[in-house]
């Protein structure tokens, strides 16, 4: 009878712990930022690990999917904070040198493409391909440059439209 008690106890305790163990990838809710010294910075260390966050260009602009499309092939722009979660990304290291980018409210991954010669980001389902791929690298504190794997490209601000992808070139427009 008492080694049932101290087994229940050793299971309870263990459940217990389990329970709170550090590894628990539950991602934690992110406030809007409205300048890159307020931000975080990204923090993902181990393959697998994951955060929400935004990318916010020199302006206080996010990047955000136009008109809070669902649709595959639906491009990004940039806008003032709306708190949307289609303003939202959850980034997951993949590699210990790239990325996934998926946003939070279509659901869909960052992807580089070819629109009739002009690089475009786009979004597109999850998909096991380098256009899907990204390295996330500081250039400046916190300031991040977001480079394709595909291509060799970097997320560019395009203030006329479309979220672009070109050559680094230490822009403004390539800060985030």
């Amino acid at each position: 009878m008492r080694s049932n008690i101290l087994l229940y106890f050793f299971c309870a305790a263990l459940i217990t712990i389990q329970g709170c163990s550090k590894s628990d990838s539950t991602p934690k809710p992110q406030t809007t930022v409205n300048s890159i010294a307020a931000s975080s910075g990204l923090k993902l260390n181990n393959v697998g690990d994951y955060g929400i966050y935004q990318f916010l260009n020199s302006n206080g602009d996010l990047t955000q999917v136009k008109d809070n499309s669902v649709n595959v092939g639906a491009t990004y722009n940039t806008a003032s904070a709306s708190g949307s979660a289609f303003q939202k990304w959850k980034i997951t290291r993949v590699s210990d040198t790239h990325y996934t980018i998926m946003n939070l409210g279509s659901k869909m991954y960052a992807q580089s493409y070819n629109n009739n010669g002009t690089q475009v980001l786009i979004q597109n389902k999850a998909a096991n391909i380098d256009a899907q791929l990204w390295s996330l690298m500081p250039t400046a504190g916190k300031i991040y440059k977001a480079i394709n794997k595909a291509t060799g490209l970097s997320i560019t601000d395009n203030a006329a439209g479309m979220t672009l992808i070109k050559t680094y070139t230490n822009l403004a427009t390539q800060g985030w």
